[in-house]
């Protein structure tokens, strides 16, 4: 138990003192990259004229945009780790660290992409149709990302990297689905496959996607365990997607109930 417990405060400690400046470089580098790459008044410029490469124009646009929120949606992170209370209770077992890393960090992984086999960088679609799948691709990017901001900004105080139990939120976009920060995570990773319709990008939205499912499942499993509103909240709004997966939801649902049997049981 002493071990958990010690664990659990380093985690603790670690989204305190340390993701902050850990989400406020990556801010940093979204500004940056702005900077260095791109000219806002000649972008619109190339905009207004339209003619033959008016997809471009609107597909560079869009980058800007994305990185714009990129960059605001790090600082909001930062805000929210900075601003926290009301910690119930403390991520326990290797789950409950590991699987939000992996998750939270997973994108580390499109920079491998210049060292693997060239099989893996094999294009998808067509060429002629890569241009249209970039504006689709940059759109769906960019709603996913502020889904995830208006979803951050909900959370406030409630906010956490690690698996952990802190005020319930059922206002904003959580009263569409219990997960919108991971809905918007897979509206971006959907939106880079278009962007970069290649098998490693389809490799990498697929694990992606399963991790953010996975990594649901466990906060439900402790979320549902520690508060009875939760679990009312479970029955009424859908998971992820605005669809309800009630095999999945039953078995959390029936599986805390047992827990609880068998823990008033022993006691």
């Amino acid at each position: 138990m002493n071990a958990k417990f010690n664990i659990g405060n380093l985690a603790i400690f670690i989204e305190n003192y340390l993701f902050p400046f850990l989400f406020g470089y990556y801010a940093y580098k979204s500004c940056h990259f702005l900077y260095r790459n791109y000219d806002l008044t000649t972008e619109i410029i190339g905009l207004l004229r339209g003619g033959v490469f008016y997809l471009d124009y609107i597909s560079h646009l869009s980058d800007i945009f994305y990185n714009m929120l990129l960059m605001f949606f790090n600082l909001l992170i930062v805000w929210a780790l900075l601003i926290r209370k009301n910690l119930y209770q403390r991520p326990e077992g290797f789950l409950e660290y590991f699987l939000p890393l992996l998750g939270t960090f997973s994108y580390l992984s499109y920079s491998l992409l210049p060292y693997l086999p060239k099989k893996w960088n094999l294009i998808l679609f067509p060429q002629s149709s890569l241009l249209y799948l970039s504006v689709i691709g940059s759109f769906i990017s960019i709603v996913g990302l502020i889904i995830s901001c208006l979803a951050t900004y909900d959370l406030r105080r409630s906010f956490g990297v690690f698996v952990q139990v802190r005020q319930i939120i059922t206002k904003g976009t959580y009263r569409h689905v219990r997960h919108p920060i991971y809905l918007g995570y897979i509206f971006i990773f959907t939106g880079f496959l278009l962007i970069m319709p290649r098998v490693y990008n389809l490799i990498i939205a697929l694990i992606s996607t399963l991790l953010a499912i996975l990594r649901a499942i466990i906060e439900e499993r402790k979320l549902a365990a520690f508060s009875p509103a939760y679990v009312k909240y479970m029955s009424t709004t859908p998971m992820i997607f605005p669809v309800k997966f009630k095999r999945i939801e039953n078995a959390i649902r029936d599986e805390n109930t047992r827990d609880k049997t068998s823990s008033e049981q022993t006691g």
